[in-house]
Order: structure tokens, then sequence, then C-alpha cells
């Protein structure tokens, strides 16, 4: 699947129905349920990812980062999945993953990382040659049996998969806004009987 490509589509479909997309920056939960342009709300979605750490009226300590990094590249003739996970061939934290992602580009992904509460969204320029070295050795028609070297990259990638100890966290839980210390003035004694559904901590899982 083409994630990119996907997540297009359903924004596309939800527009065609009406559903507006409005992006606001909140600082704590209380917030979601009065933006502006929307009017009071009953009922809120917490897929904050790894906001949901820092959140106000959430704050779950249990919430950390896994670095991810790929490496996307050209490669239309590679049509197979692939995947390894050989502790004695891979380093800790490391996986073999060739992806091709249905395009008109023939493009691919190769993976990659899962390194536990590492935050840096830099390249490691290590990590993207024995990402490209070692999908070579799977897949020799990455470059047509020319090397890894002269692999087709048109970038690298890294992100940070919202993961929580525990699993992810997926509940209901009625609540009363404007209560707490900390709430923004625009919201603080605001009360009254709301609902937030929680779907955080769902990690590489999409």
């Amino acid at each position: 699947m083409n994630a990119p490509l996907y997540l297009t589509y359903l924004a596309d479909k939800l527009k065609s129905y009406g559903v507006p997309f409005i992006r606001q920056r909140v600082s704590a939960l209380d917030e979601a349920y009065d933006i502006p342009h929307i009017g009071p709300v009953d009922l809120v979605i917490n897929a904050t990812g790894l906001g949901a750490k820092s959140l106000l009226g959430v704050q779950d300590s249990k919430v950390f980062p896994a670095r991810g990094q790929t490496v996307l590249v050209k490669a239309p003739n590679v049509l197979t999945n692939y995947g390894c996970r050989d502790t004695d061939f891979l380093p800790k934290g490391e996986s073999m993953y060739i992806i091709p992602r249905p395009s008109p580009e023939g493009h691919v992904i190769l993976g990659g990382t899962f390194l536990p509460n590492v935050y840096s969204t830099l390249p490691d320029p290590e990590v993207a040659e024995r990402i490209l070295k070692n999908a070579y050795d799977l897949c020799p028609a990455l470059s047509n049996g020319q090397g890894w070297e002269k692999i087709e990259v048109v970038k690298h990638n890294v992100g940070l998969r919202p993961c929580r100890e525990g699993g992810a966290r997926i509940e209901l839980e009625e609540r009363m806004t404007g209560e707490g210390k900390l709430l923004p003035a625009s919201v603080k004694g605001k009360g009254r009987k709301v609902g937030v559904v929680h779907a955080y901590g769902i990690g590489p899982a999409g």
C-alpha cells in the first residue's frame, strides 16, 4: 500500500461528505472542546500520538518514541516484498525490509530501524549505508545487479513512532472540562460533562 496516497484519498473522501479539516495547536485537552469556527463539542478523539505525553489533561508518562529510519529509492522492477529480522545478521534495533510502493514512480521503501527512546530526527549516514547494503544483498534487482552504490536514492526518511508501554490506549473516558490549575484562561472554569476517546500509543501499527 502507498500510505501517503491512501491517506490523501481518505481525506478527500471525508471532505466530499462535508467534513471540515481545521489545523489548530492546543496545549490542553480542554481546548479541543471549543475550537473557533466549530463551536462546542461533546466528544473528542484523542489521537495525539507522542503529544499525549505532554498534553495537559492527558500527560501519559508511558508514551515514548521509537526512532525509525528508512530510504526511499527508485526501482520500478522490484515488485516483491522482502523481510528479515535475523539478529545474527543485523544490529540490535534494526530489521531489513523491502516494500514496493504502488505508484507510477516505481518507488520502494528500504528499512529500517526501531530504536526506543531515541528522539533524533536527523538521518544517520552510517545507518542509511547499512540499509542500502543489506537491501542489495537481499535483492540485487534494486540496481539491476550493479552494486548497492548504484541504487537510485530518492530521499532519506526519519520518523518517531508513537509507542506506549503496555500497548495502545483505546478507551472512552467521561470527564469534566475546566478543572485544573494549569489550564489556559480561555477554558479554565468552563466546566461541563464531555467524553474523550483515547486512541494513541499505536507505535508502528499505523
